[in-house]
């Protein structure tokens, strides 16, 4: 346990080893002078001063008098994590804009293409960008994501996000789901549509349909297709149910 914290927040918050345990020392000890602090974590005495601006440097700790303090961690880290939020979707627009200029120098734009694409954060972003360049409501059908809705909640808000109002979910007749998955999406204005012909999970967005697949290796697999004719008779196969 000890070491898998130590690893985690030395990932997670970018600190060395020292920083890592001068940090870890300091939660323990609550204030301490850098000597104290030098002790307590194991780092030698010329290296503590450093260590320790580098962790004031990162609002994690404050100093006073001489004394140095840990920031609460649940305020010093939840606002770095607000900023990498901020700043990744800042980065994002910035892409999204590129991907607009880009496309619009290509002679002859991509009409139809079939693509596989592993992995839920990869399958997320293909949708929301499929969402973005659409201009109409999606269709969704749910089906395994349903089942784990629990555990990929954190990454199907970013896709939530990127909803417009008024769309439909057709999901199994008897899905079990979270009040207060249900709340979410409620505010969000997402209706959901119970039916029994609900088997799979899938996306429709003007030409580009994603569809979920199974798999033993990887946690999701999706195929991208990219054909109007075949993504306009699934939407209209998926409205019928709908109605």
């Amino acid at each position: 346990m000890g070491e898998d914290l130590e690893e985690r927040i030395r990932s997670l918050l970018g600190l060395s080893g020292y920083g890592t345990r001068a940090y870890l020392a300091l939660l323990k000890l609550g204030a301490a002078r850098p000597s104290e602090i030098s002790r307590e974590a194991g780092i030698p005495p010329q290296r503590v001063y450093d260590i320790l601006g580098s962790l004031s440097n990162k609002d994690l700790v404050y100093e006073e008098d001489g004394i140095y303090r840990v920031i609460e961690p649940e305020r010093a880290i939840g606002a770095l994590a607000e900023r990498i939020v901020a700043e990744a979707r800042e980065r994002a627009r910035r892409i999204g804009e590129l991907a607009d200029l880009l496309s619009g120098m290509m002679s002859k734009p991509i009409v139809e293409h079939v693509e596989l694409v592993r992995g839920i954060d990869g399958s997320i972003s293909y949708a929301i960008a499929a969402i973005r360049s659409c201009g109409k409501r999606p269709v969704f059908m749910a089906y395994k994501v349903v089942e784990r809705a629990d555990e990929l909640w954190p990454k199907l808000s970013y896709l939530l996000e990127a909803l417009p109002r008024d769309v439909h979910i057709l999901v199994p007749e008897k899905a079990d789901i979270r009040r207060e998955h249900l709340e979410a999406l409620e505010a969000r204005g997402i209706s959901l549509i119970r039916s029994s012909a609900v088997m799979m999970d899938l996306m429709i967005a003007c030409n580009t349909v994603i569809m979920g697949l199974p798999s033993s290796r990887h946690d999701v697999i999706s195929i991208v297709v990219r054909n109007r004719v075949f993504a306009e008779a699934l939407e209209r196969r998926l409205e019928e149910l709908i109605r």
